[in-house]
């Protein structure tokens, strides 16, 4: 038994695609790199309090909106296209590290080291969907 599918995108709609899946995962990378900025700078004080916490419940909120779209965006590049949501490896890999960084960022507090490793996993993503590691290999054309 497969897993549902809808038609697969043609190249525009799947442009699109990409375009809205890649704006907001770098709001999403961009959001947490200025909370990771912000909470150095205040954990060392070289900022304003007030300022920093607002700048971070701003971008929190935010991000908020990033994550559903980034589900919803995933998911129909899983349904939709070629790469589906459990065929190859890096696509899970990505599924699995997606749902564990909004975990994590639910529940580890503001501090430099716990959002370092969130950034450092956003980074990991990024790198996942364009070097695709164990992508399956595509067969060179038989020479008659």
């Amino acid at each position: 038994m497969h897993a549902p599918t809808l038609p697969k995108l043609k190249k525009t709609p799947k442009r699109i695609l990409d375009l809205v899946h890649l704006l907001f995962a770098s709001l999403w990378l961009g959001g947490f790199t200025i909370v990771f900025v912000c909470s150095i700078m205040l954990w060392t004080q070289t900022i304003d309090p007030v300022f920093g916490l607002a700048t971070i419940n701003f971008v929190q909120e935010v991000v908020k909106v990033c994550i559903p779209a980034l589900m919803a965006t995933g998911l129909l590049y899983g349904f939709a296209t070629k790469w589906g949501l459990f065929s190859h490896g890096w696509v899970t890999a990505k599924w699995v590290l997606t749902i564990a960084l909004v975990v994590s960022t639910a529940l580890v507090p503001i501090h430099p080291l716990c959002l370092s490793g969130i950034v450092a996993g956003m980074i990991a993503l990024f790198a996942l969907s364009i070097f695709k590691p164990h992508k399956k290999a595509q067969k060179a054309p038989q020479r008659a």
